[in-house]
């Protein structure tokens, strides 16, 4: 496996300069700018590091995560269920919001691939992932993540927010920047941007929202890729209430 090559080519190809059929590069500039890439890539090779954040997908078999790329080998050892992996068809963890599934690289790279947002803490050895552990809510402290998911980091986020909401998958939205859980408990009340009723939004006489969402609904709405706007009152990283308001 050419690490250094294949890398090259899809950075290249992310900043748009390798050329299509139309021949706008010479071929002296392409050589350059492939050397370029490659420099920067062999650099990275061998690496050791534990890090954190948003991993994305590259070419199978390698993903990167905080500008640093990496491998991943059917020794790598994966904990999902919040992101992947799931167990009866939603997000599993303990009771500490921590990652539990053992998932196969195989199925970590099938969520990656579909373009799933997926959060985690990668401990890398001589450039290979020894093991992937993703979060939720908080990224766990530098070297307390481990594979069993028993890693540090805050986890359970209490509060209010409200703003815009975003979904990051089934069961798990996100508003300021803060991810948190949703559950068939959580009291969704739409009408404003879901749950319409009579085929158009549906408000109480001062404009609030009044109509009592289900969970599949809301996230239907949600997944489409619609604007809601809501505020969310979240205890132990799971949403209690999500309400609608309107933005003027």
């Amino acid at each position: 496996m050419n690490f250094g090559i294949r890398l090259s080519f899809a950075s290249l190809a992310a900043a748009g300069l390798l050329a299509t059929a139309t021949g706008c590069m010479d071929e002296e500039t392409v050589s350059a700018a492939l050397e370029t890439a490659a420099e920067q890539v062999a650099a990275s090779e061998g690496v050791n590091e534990t890090l954190t954040g948003e991993l994305s997908y590259l070419t199978p078999g390698e993903y990167i995560v905080n500008d640093q790329a990496f491998f991943v080998s059917e020794d790598t050892e994966i904990t999902g269920g919040i992101y992947s992996c799931y167990t009866d068809g939603g997000p599993s963890t303990d009771e500490n919001g921590n990652a539990v599934v053992s998932c196969t690289a195989s199925e970590l790279e099938e969520t990656l691939a579909s373009g799933t947002t997926v959060f985690a803490e990668v401990v890398i050895v001589d450039g290979v992932a020894q093991s992937i552990t993703e979060y939720g809510s908080t990224a766990p402290e530098s070297g307390e993540g481990s594979a069993d998911g028993s890693g540090g980091g805050e986890v359970g986020v209490s509060g209010s927010l409200a703003g815009e909401l975003s979904y990051l998958a089934p069961g798990e939205y996100i508003v300021n920047d803060q991810a948190f859980f949703v559950s068939d408990s959580t009291e969704i009340t739409g009408g404003i941007y879901s749950c319409y009723t009579d085929g158009g939004p549906s408000t109480d006489e001062n404009g609030n929202a009044a109509v009592s969402c289900p969970l599949s609904d809301f996230e239907e709405t949600l997944e489409s890729g619609t604007i809601v706007f809501a505020e969310v009152v979240i205890v132990d990283g799971v949403a209690q209430s999500i309400t609608e308001y309107e933005t003027y």
